[in-house]
């Protein structure tokens, strides 16, 4: 049996409590079918979907290398935005203004990724979090001008997690491995 996995950041407790105060706010002027768990907010790295239990050992000596040459890092949540519509995007989600190393960190994971035989995204990188998926009624991106949409959330990012999805479970996403980054 395989299972869906993936990479990620986790985001630290007392930023989740603020991103959920701020998916409170938008619920008042939007309805999306799927709102994250705060539990299961995080910043996504690599997305596998389908992994054998070689593949998963192989992640397991990938990021253990990678995150024993890694520094811990400062990330910067600045706004919340939408992609698609902006009357009606399909994704909400808090995104940066300062994204430390983290793109050349997916560059390096990315390279040697590949050279296992992992297919990894052709699209550019675009680190968020997402709040929200699949927009069915109101315009969350219309209060703006309120300030809600602003964000000032910086934190040390020192681990990437493999997350396994369940689905059916809440929190949806369990953590398999933690990869620390050397101090």
């Amino acid at each position: 049996m395989s299972d869906h996995y993936f990479l990620a950041f986790p985001v630290p407790d007392e930023i989740r409590d603020c991103l959920k105060t701020q998916s409170d706010r938008l619920r008042m002027h939007c309805t999306y079918r799927y709102w994250t768990d705060p539990r299961d907010l995080h910043v996504t790295f690599f997305f596998f979907g389908r992994l054998e239990p070689e593949q998963v050992r192989v992640i397991d000596h990938i990021m253990k290398s990678l995150a024993g040459e890694t520094r811990p890092f400062s990330v910067s949540l600045s706004k919340i935005d939408g992609f698609g519509d902006q009357k009606h995007p399909r994704v909400v989600y808090a995104g940066f203004s300062d994204t430390g190393t983290l793109p050349a960190l997916w560059q390096k994971a990315g390279d040697a990724l590949t050279e296992h035989g992992f297919s990894i995204e052709k699209r550019p990188y675009r680190p968020h979090v997402t709040l929200a998926k699949k927009w069915s009624s109101g315009d969350p991106l219309s209060c703006r001008v309120s300030g809600v949409h602003e964000l000032n959330l910086t934190w040390v990012v020192n681990q990437v997690v493999l997350y396994r999805v369940e689905p059916q479970s809440v929190p949806r996403y369990q953590p398999v491995k933690i990869f620390t980054f050397q101090s």
